[in-house]
């Protein structure tokens, strides 16, 4: 079994970045989510924070809400 991966604060905490193990130990429990559905959420809206979390909430992204008032999606 591998070792644990100490958890470690983002260096920019708008952007979930998962390519550094300790990051995204502390996205997964931030977010309270497991890697596989972060990086599902980061495909379907890209790597703010805020827009993340709102897709992991069932929500949608802020950018796709500002599209669909002005009727572009």
């Amino acid at each position: 079994m591998g070792e644990p991966t100490q958890m470690r604060a983002p260096k920019n905490y708008l952007r979930v970045d998962l390519r550094d193990p300790a990051e995204a130990e502390y996205w997964q429990v931030v977010l309270d989510a497991p890697r596989t559905r972060l990086e599902d959420a980061l495909a379907a809206v890209g790597a703010d924070a805020l827009d993340v979390r709102a897709y992991l909430q069932g929500g949608t992204s802020r950018a796709l809400a500002v599209a669909s008032v002005r009727g572009l999606a």
